[in-house]
Order: structure tokens, then C-alpha cells, then sequence
């Protein structure tokens, strides 16, 4: 049955043009800006595809103060970004005016901290949504739109992320003890079983992958992943490490920049290796087609799209054949070829 009425997130989306559209007209001609706050309560992959609005923010307001709000575990990813200049973690720290924000994925809480605290201008991420209605943009174009009105004609970017150097030091002393030769980043894992391509296939994969451009193989993911990465490592014969479960998110970044491949799931890893511009082959299933595809100089990616994408991702309509299990070996391997330059 068609849904008639919109759901919680389009009703908030509606607020949010609605806040954003009454400040506009309220708004003075070539009003001052001092401080900005960009709002990003997403998650992993999601931040990773908005760091571009912050430097284009800064280069269009070279002298205002940035400030990001996001969630906790986050705070890593942006903490030597050097367009960001203050990170907050809970929206009870948002206790001031600022002159401009940038909702680009809040909460209610959020909309009525901008109703309390009225900037001098304000964009949002419904409003763009609602202009894409039925033709909804990749992530890092809905991102740009959001704050494109501002830029003054600043032409579109890539986002980046900014390791820092303390992580850079760290994963390259690893990886000198650790890994020999050039590598391949493999992330097996994602918050949905049905974006999870078969272990075995990544077994597969790591030998072809040796056999065919010499690489080494290390195989990231969160510490609660690590009982079964170390398993699956067991399975594989060739040269391969599991990633450290203390490093963070930064370290996964320093760690995608010296990486020759990533090959992963639909996944916020996937999307750090993009903004570190590593080439990347993206195993996708269930997810929308398009809005979340790898964005790098080198990418390709492999996706059955079948009469029943997007789905709720977690009840399959295919038990014994899900989307995610129909791309097949060889299927990555040519992904591969086409980003992979031979080592050697």
C-alpha cells in the first residue's frame, strides 16, 4: 500500500525547510559571518562523504570559526581536520548563537536548537532532499547542495580526511613489523548480515589477489569483529595480518593511505578509503543504488540490483540467493582489474 501520509524523517525534513525558508526572509543582505556550526549526527560512512562542506565553508568564510556536531565516535575522524576548528558531541553543548548552520543530518532536538538559538542563516539537508524527490543524488553531491547557495560559485570537491600525524607514525611503524610488500585492505564485515559478501569468498579473493599482484592482505574491523576476523585470517594462505583492535578510526584511514586495494562491503570503512582517494572495489547488496557508491579517482564496484532494491535490509525477500551473494568471484576480480595497477 502507497504511504500517504510522510514518515518521521520526512516530517522532519519539512521542518527543517520550513525553519531554514522563514529565516531566509528574515534574513539582512550579506550578513556577517563569525562562527558556523555544520550538524552531522550520522554515522561512519556518512561523515565521511561530508568533510568536503567543511572546506569549502572555510574557503568561502576563510575567517570564521568551524565548529562540527556529531556523534562520539566520530570525534577521531574530524580531530586533525584543519577546516574544523571545534568538535562537539552532544547537542546539550550547542548553548549559543552562531551565524550560520548547516543541518546536514540532525534531530528534533537539533531543529529546536536552531528555532531557540536563530542564526543569521541557516540551509539544511530537506531542503535539497525535497528538490531530489525521485531522483535522489550520490551522498557527496546531496552534501554539497546543502551548503552550495553560500559558496558564491566555489566548484564542487571531494572529501578528504586528515589522519594526523600521530596515526600516520603509528600504523606505518605497524606495518613495518607487521606486513611486507605492497597490501590489500579487506573489510569483511558490515552492521547488516545482508551486506555481508561470504567469508569464503574473501578467502578466495585473498589468494587470487597474492597469485596475481603480489599483495599481502590486512583485514580490519571493530574489536568486537576480531574473534572472527582472526578465524577467517586462519582460513586464508597468504601473507595476512588483522589490523590492531585498539587503533581507531584514524588509524584505518593512515592505513587506507598506504594500502594498494581496498575491497570491502557497503560500509563506513569503504567510504574512509575513498576520502584517503585509495582505489577501491565496493561490495554492494541491498543498499540504494547510486547514493552510496565508491567515490574516488579509482573505483569500480559490483551490484545485482534486483525488482526488490531498496529494501529494509534486513528481512530478504531471497533467503537462499540475497543480492549480496550473487556477485560472484570473478565478478570482483574484473572489478579489480579495472583499479589495479600490477605491482612489481
Amino acid at each position: 500500500m502507497k504511504r500517504l501520509l510522510p514518515d518521521a524523517e520526512q516530517r522532519l525534513y519539512l521542518a527543517n525547510m520550513l525553519l531554514s525558508s522563514l529565516i531566509k526572509r528574515l534574513r539582512r543582505n550579506n550578513p556577517i559571518v563569525r562562527n558556523i556550526l555544520c550538524v552531522k549526527l550520522d554515522e561512519i560512512g556518512d561523515m565521511a562523504t561530508c568533510t568536503h562542506v567543511f572546506a569549502l565553508l572555510k574557503q568561502r568564510y576563510p575567517e570564521a570559526q568551524l565548529t562540527v556536531l556529531c556523534k562520539p565516535f566520530n570525534h577521531a575522524l574530524l580531530a586533525h581536520d584543519p577546516h574544523v576548528d571545534a568538535i562537539i558531541t552532544d547537542a546539550a553543548q550547542w548553548n549559543r548563537r552562531f551565524d550560520l548552520v548547516a543541518e546536514l543530518r540532525g534531530t528534533w532536538n537539533t531543529w529546536l536548537k536552531s528555532l531557540r538559538y536563530l542564526p543569521k542563516i541557516r540551509v539544511d539537508r530537506g531542503t535539497v532532499r525535497f528538490a531530489q524527490r525521485g531522483k535522489q543524488a550520490h551522498e557527496l553531491q546531496t552534501n554539497f547542495r546543502t551548503v552550495e547557495p553560500l559558496l558564491d560559485g566555489i566548484p564542487f570537491e571531494a572529501a578528504r580526511l586528515y589522519p594526523g600525524t600521530t596515526a600516520e607514525q603509528e600504523t606505518t611503524s605497524w606495518l613495518q613489523g607487521a606486513v611486507q610488500g605492497p597490501f590489500a585492505v579487506l573489510h569483511t564485515g558490515a552492521r547488516k548480515a545482508l551486506r555481508r559478501w561470504p567469508a569464503e569468498r574473501f578467502a578466495a579473493l585473498a589468494t587470487q589477489l597474492h597469485q596475481q599482484y603480489g599483495l599481502s592482505m590486512v583485514l580490519p574491523g571493530s574489536p568486537d569483529e576480531h574473534q572472527e576476523l582472526h578465524q577467517l585470517a586462519a582460513t586464508m594462505r597468504v601473507p595476512v595480518q588483522v589490523f590492531p583492535a585498539g587503533f581507531s578510526l584514524n588509524h584505518l584511514a593512515a592505513l587506507c593511505n598506504r594500502a594498494a586495494l581496498f575491497v570491502g562491503n557497503e560500509s563506513g570503512p569503504l567510504h574512509v578509503a575513498c576520502a584517503m582517494d585509495t582505489p577501491v572495489v565496493g561490495i554492494y547488496g541491498p543498499g540504494v543504488r547510486e547514493v552510496f557508491y565508491p567515490w574516488s579517482t579509482r573505483h569500480a564496484l559490483v551490484h545485482h540490483v534486483l525488482e526488490c532494491n531498496p529494501c529494509d535490509q534486513v528481512h530478504c525477500v531471497y533467503p537462499d540467493s540475497p543480492c549480496i551473494s550473487r556477485a560472484s568471484l570473478d565478478e570482483v576480480l574484473e572489478a579489480v582489474k579495472s583499479v589495479m595497477h600490477p605491482v612489481g
